[in-house]
């Protein structure tokens, strides 16, 4: 309890997204920022503050986020880092924000776009990131590398039409199972955004995360 003081009331302070990553640490995203807990879920260090949308790890552990700020996107990336300032202070490395953000472009050619778009998850699968917007109903691919940007997706109800997609995972396969929380229903789609199949629809359910 004395280690995650004074932030022990942020853990009920509109927690929406968690991440456990592969180095044991594991990320809660709330309304004030994001925690990075230690494998023994206590605080490794003091709050990212923020406004914050999304959690990903990428290939190298590094932990993908997203941030909406003057009604514009971005892409950021948080990185272990061993500063010998940190090893000083608090004796162990802390996670700090690694390269430039990235403007998400790819929103940018829809119609209304600063009023609707509405980015609130994102997955990792090798250099790319893909992003889901509630809002417009559409899948960006986000290459972190080259900087491509690309989006697929039709607003409707249809096999393959998308309304309000939200939480989206990537396999191994090549493959991308996405939350289509309005049409009630789990969609697969390719990595390019070809449809695949349903693979699960209720009419009443709301699949979020």
């Amino acid at each position: 309890r004395s280690t995650l003081f004074p932030y022990t009331t942020l853990f009920r302070s509109y927690p929406t997204n968690i991440l456990a990553t592969s180095q044991d640490y594991v990320f809660i995203l709330v309304k004030e920022g994001i925690l990075v807990l230690n494998s023994g879920l206590l605080l490794h260090q003091p709050l990212i503050r923020g406004r914050f949308a999304g959690l990903a790890e990428d290939k190298d552990g590094d932990v993908f986020t997203l941030q909406e700020q003057a009604g514009s996107t971005s892409i950021r990336r948080l990185r272990l880092d061993g500063r010998q300032s940190d090893t000083r202070l608090f004796g162990r490395q802390l996670f700090w924000w690694h390269g430039q953000a990235i403007q998400l472009t790819a929103a940018r050619c829809f119609d209304q776009w600063r009023s609707l778009s509405k980015c609130w998850f994102l997955t990792s699968k090798g250099s790319k990131l893909y992003i889901t917007d509630r809002g417009l109903s559409k899948v960006y691919s986000v290459d972190v590398e080259s900087g491509d940007q690309s989006s697929w997706g039709y607003l409707g109800a249809g096999e393959g039409q998308l309304q309000h997609p939200t939480g989206i995972l990537a396999d191994d396969s090549g493959h991308l199972l996405v939350c289509d929380s309005h049409n009630g229903r789990l969609s697969v789609h390719t990595e390019a955004g070809s449809f695949l199949r349903l693979l699960d629809s209720q009419k009443d359910a709301r699949p979020y995360g």
